[in-house]
């Protein structure tokens, strides 16, 4: 018995001083892909492309080449501040004071998700959050109310910041949802 309890303290203190693989990581600047160092957020998508938003656009990189997207990809403004991924894959983006846009994978370019008598309400205020739905779909808020798109399409809920419930903590599967406020 004592050695056996020898014995497992050995392996013990062998297990403690092993080590794996160390992972190969990769640092993305202006040097290797980045338009900006100035990064708002970034987001991994269901293929394992990694979205970087930053002040200069916004770029898909898929681990050694980068894409950027700006502007004449059907980004509404080069300013990306948020990236939201719906469950079925589509990404959503939040530009500084612009319409919400959704990636279209077969074009390879942005489009956007609103007309431009509906672009007025959202874009005209100077915050807008951007949420992923846990069904489907995502919600934006800004200071004129909650603005809800599925299957590409808005639904919009007349409601300002004041009569708002708060922010959407998640949607439960009978599409009530929770949320945090005042």
């Amino acid at each position: 018995l004592f050695r056996l309890n020898v014995f497992l303290f050995y392996i013990f203190l062998l297990n403690t001083y092993s080590y794996a693989q160390n992972k190969n990581y990769k640092t993305i600047d202006v040097n290797n892909g980045l338009p900006s160092n100035y990064v708002y957020r970034s987001i991994e998508d269901h293929k394992g492309f990694l979205w970087i938003a930053t002040d200069a656009g916004l770029v898909r990189f898929d681990g050694k080449h980068s894409q950027l997207y700006t502007t004449k990809q059907g980004l509404p403004d080069n300013v990306v501040l948020a990236l939201a991924i719906e469950k079925n894959g589509r990404i959503w983006v939040n530009c500084f004071k612009q319409s919400p846009v959704y990636f279209d994978e077969v074009k390879n370019r942005f489009i956007e998700a609103l007309d431009k008598k509906h672009l007025i309400k959202i874009a005209e205020t100077r915050t807008m959050v951007l949420f992923p739905l846990k069904e489907n779909g995502v919600e934006y808020y800004n200071s004129n109310g909650s603005f809800i798109f599925k299957d590409k399409k808005l639904i919009h809920y007349k409601l300002n910041l004041k009569q708002m419930l708060g922010v959407l903590i998640s949607e439960n599967e009978d599409r009530t949802q929770l949320r945090w406020g005042k």
